[in-house]
């Protein structure tokens, strides 16, 4: 059974019908179905990873990973649909859970509460726990990956750009086909650092922190990426992470002076770290065990705007 929705072939019948448009990207469109064996809607993500070598290459690795990875704040893959016959394979079919919406789309629409807040950075925390535990680096975090739904369940997606994390080797040149925003990507990866760390991706929710608290990006991008970050943080917070490999030529010279004289600009009036809400937040037991998901569990009964597919 074949199914067309805005001019893309789907195949994946007869188990999956009533496919329904949700949104696409540079690797394929994404689709909602409703799944007859299990009697529920679904996600379809069709993929044309054989174009290009790095199609195919981000494609397995998030395969990979996500078939090995099992945890509510990470999304599942449920079915994988191809051609039984290789030479005849043109496209993938993913099936994961349905969610409604991303954070990205739901910053633009509204202004959270800070209930919401800390919900959303308890999830995103707690997934992440789990991705580093099998020493895994996302290296992709921001708002559109993280998916959400109307019950403000919150789960890590796209590890396209996952890596297993090595001390040992030398990651320099490790985002040579990083295509994605740098307003979340950490200084040392900028600064193409040797030997970075699951430090990055805690960065990255950092700066997602501080978006859901001012509805703005922390970092916004610019023609050299890290401006913006000594813009907030000041050159010398840059130098105490020891990231910057310094250099005696005249044109590193001249960059370094440069940052010297950059002018600091205040974010937010209010800092998260003197945001009371978050500071009780993060000592509270919602982020060191279960006994905090009773709270969790009273914020899901208060449903956000987030439209139903």
């Amino acid at each position: 059974m074949v199914e067309c929705v805005r001019g893309q072939i789907f195949e994946v019948g007869p188990r999956y019908n009533n496919l329904s448009y949700i949104g696409e990207g540079a690797y394929g469109m994404v689709v909602s179905a409703w799944d007859n064996l299990n009697k529920m809607k679904v996600a379809i993500k069709k993929i044309s990873p054989f174009e290009h070598q790095t199609y195919c290459q981000r494609t397995l690795r998030e395969i990979k990973i996500l078939t090995r990875f099992k945890h509510e704040n990470i999304i599942d893959i449920r079915d994988i649909i191809r051609a039984q016959n290789i030479d005849l394979m043109k496209d993938v079919y993913i099936v994961q859970c349905l969610m409604e919406t991303d954070l990205y789309k739901l910053l633009k629409t509204q202004k959270l509460s800070n209930d919401h807040i800390c919900y959303f950075l308890y999830q995103i925390l707690r997934g992440l726990k789990y991705i580093h535990s099998a020493n895994v680096l996302h290296r992709d975090l921001k708002p559109s990956n993280l998916l959400l739904n109307t019950t403000c369940d919150l789960k890590i997606c796209d590890f396209g750009l996952a890596r297993v994390a090595d001390p040992e080797h030398d990651h320099t040149g490790f985002l040579t086909e990083y295509v994605a925003t740098r307003w979340y990507r950490a200084p040392e990866i900028m600064l193409n650092s040797k030997g970075y760390t699951k430090s990055i991706d805690i960065w990255s929710v950092g700066c997602i922190l501080a978006e859901m608290i001012s509805n703005r990006p922390i970092f916004p991008d610019s023609a050299f990426g890290l401006h913006p970050i000594l813009r907030v943080m000041g050159f010398g917070s840059i130098i105490i992470m020891g990231c910057l490999r310094w250099s005696t030529s005249s044109a590193m010279t001249v960059i370094i002076i440069g940052w010297l004289h950059i002018q600091r600009i205040v974010f937010v009036r209010v800092t998260p770290l003197r945001n009371g809400w978050l500071k009780r937040a993060l000592k509270s037991t919602a982020f060191g065990g279960d006994r905090g998901r009773s709270r969790a569990h009273h914020l899901k009964r208060r449903r956000m705007g987030i439209a139903s597919k």
